[in-house]
């Protein structure tokens, strides 16, 4: 006789795609702070908030823009920070 099992299975399928672009940076610095990471590290993290860029456009440079979301690309820290700010999501 086989034997059927009672168990309840759930998928859950993320498109992180740009989702390095979409990290806003207050819930990032919320998000290390609830983790316990220490402060010198979230102030680090800080200062992706603190970020401003110009656009060259045919050589014309646009005004000065601050970056609102998503973590450095190419930073040592970025997937680490990823990482912290993605487990909000996976915690019960």
């Amino acid at each position: 006789m086989g034997y059927i099992s009672a168990l309840t299975y759930y998928l859950l399928l993320l498109d992180i795609k740009k989702a390095f672009d979409r990290v806003k940076h207050y819930k990032l610095s919320v998000s290390l702070l609830r983790a316990g990471v220490p402060l010198c590290i979230a102030i680090l993290a800080d200062c992706n908030s603190k970020l401003f860029v110009t656009v060259n456009w045919n050589g014309c440079l646009s005004n000065w823009f601050p970056v609102c979301g998503g973590v450095r690309q190419g930073s040592v820290l970025s997937p680490n920070l990823f990482t912290v700010f993605m487990n909000i999501f996976f915690k019960f």
